[in-house]
């Protein structure tokens, strides 16, 4: 063990935090920070800028590609140390410009030219680095944040709808409830569906009579009015006493749907 790090643990055991931690993490700990001394003391960053405010943002941002990545060789650490000037240059040009503008006076070319030239030259060192993300990646992260983002609205769905769910049994294949009690799931038919179509018998009785509107059926299925009309010509057309179509025909023969009857259930 090094005397600089024997110095940095005693500096560690002095304060709250790493007080009661165990010798082998603090010289973890103390390792690490060594590491980022040296790596500080090596870019010497500070030195390349005369304003406080810009050696602050230089600390700040090195200290951001130090955590981040991993910079071993030298050739990376002084690329980085480009990287965060001209990062910091940009800032001053970004200000130099806000300034023209809050005065009212025209902003000068060559300065507009430097902050273009400027950011070129930053993507240009981040490219070299592989810190920028091809377009590829971006992509992925794109269509990976879409998908997390449903799963989270699914979770925020399946929390607030805990009394139910639907599926379709692998069986028969017909759409069923489940109905949650305290102590397991009970299966219930679905009064919504026939087989997997939306539908309601005797809601369309009731229309029938003419106790309620088309709009009203409508409404309660979340449906347009075609699609009542569609109900009562593919799947209630014996109760409505209107010919067999030839599709519904054709379906009944293969199996997909089974022959309504005429009783109400």
């Amino acid at each position: 063990m090094t005397d600089e790090l024997e110095k940095i643990i005693k500096q560690l055991k002095t304060l709250k935090q790493y007080k009661d931690l165990p010798d082998e993490e603090l010289e973890k700990v103390a390792q690490t920070k060594l590491t980022e001394k040296e790596l500080d003391e090596d870019l010497d960053i500070e030195d390349m800028f005369i304003d406080k405010t810009e050696k602050k943002e230089a600390k700040i941002l090195i200290k951001k590609y130090l955590d981040t990545y991993s910079l071993a060789s030298p050739s990376d650490r002084n690329t980085v140390k480009q990287l965060v000037f001209l990062e910091v240059f940009n800032n001053r040009l970004q200000r130099e410009l806000n300034e023209y503008y809050k005065e009212g006076q025209p902003t000068p070319v060559k300065t507009v030219e430097s902050l273009h030239s400027n950011l070129n030259k930053i993507t240009e060192l981040k490219d070299k680095l592989g810190l920028s993300k091809d377009k590829k990646e971006k992509s992925q992260n794109d269509s990976y944040a879409v998908m997390d983002t449903l799963f989270k609205k699914w979770k925020i769905w399946r929390e607030e709808n805990q009394g139910g769910r639907t599926g379709i049994c692998p069986h028969c294949g017909k759409m069923f409830r489940l109905k949650i009690r305290m102590d397991a799931w009970e299966m219930q038919k679905h009064p919504f569906f026939k087989d997997r179509v939306l539908a309601n018998k005797p809601l369309m009785m009731i229309y029938k009579e003419g106790r309620i509107t088309k709009q009203d059926v409508a409404s309660i299925l979340g449906v347009s009015l075609d699609y009542v009309d569609w109900m009562i010509s593919k799947i209630y057309f014996r109760e409505f006493n209107i010919p067999k179509p030839k599709e519904v025909i054709d379906e009944l023969e293969s199996g997909t749907i089974e022959e309504p009857t005429t009783e109400i259930k």
